[in-house]
């Protein structure tokens, strides 16, 4: 038996037909893009500690919360820029624990936060007091801390993340603390989105493997 092989004027029409069936290969179909507006509805994100988060705006405030799964864990923050933290609720573990409960944290900075441009700095001091609900006598405890922060924003570049290329601003602060102890944290900030997310702290670094609209 011999094969007829369909006219060629045809193959432009069916490859309009396969490019618009919804049962068109992944491949085919446009990533979503995030926007400047996307925060505002909300962008979903996975670290690479598999942990899911949600990034919301409201006003000037940069709402993050890097653990939305199931479970104990607890790290949301209210920030600016996604960078710089005025409130951090946080609980670290898995699992419950008897008198365990979270740390509230409030943080106040000298002098006013500036978004980050690649190839500047800000250097500032932090003041945080902690509140740990736990099981002493009284139901928590206190503390207060004092940081002195520099803020470095390296050189713009481009990442890809899940299908879509976005400038970058790098940023790495350093914390020292009055008696001369301290750590480093590192953020990736989106400027044509508006916030930052945070993929280091200490030695652990959690870069981003997935972000989108919510």
């Amino acid at each position: 038996m011999r094969f007829i092989s369909a006219p060629s004027f045809a193959a432009p029409i069916l490859a309009a037909l396969f490019a618009a069936s919804p049962f068109a290969a992944p491949s085919a179909l446009a990533a979503e893009c995030l926007t400047s507006s996307s925060v505002d509805k909300g962008v979903v994100f996975t670290r690479h500690d598999k942990r899911k988060g949600e990034v919301t705006r409201r006003g000037d405030t940069v709402l993050i919360d890097y653990a939305t799964g199931p479970g104990y864990w607890t790290d949301e923050r209210e920030t600016r820029f996604g960078i710089y933290e005025a409130k951090i609720t946080e609980f670290f573990s898995d699992e419950a624990s008897i008198g365990g409960g979270d740390d509230a944290l409030t943080q106040t900075f000298k002098g006013k936060p500036p978004e980050p441009v690649g190839g500047t700095g800000w250097t500032t001091i932090i003041r945080k007091n902690v509140i740990s609900y736990n099981s002493s006598e009284v139901g928590y405890q206190t503390s207060k801390r004092r940081y002195k922060v520099s803020y470095v924003f390296l050189p713009e570049n481009n990442v890809k993340l899940s299908g879509c290329t976005y400038r970058v601003v790098p940023v790495e602060a350093a914390f020292v603390e009055t008696d001369g102890s301290g750590f480093k944290r590192r953020w990736l900030y989106f400027p044509d989105l508006g916030f930052g997310l945070e993929t280091k702290r200490g030695e652990d670094a959690n870069g981003l493997t997935m972000m989108k609209a919510k």
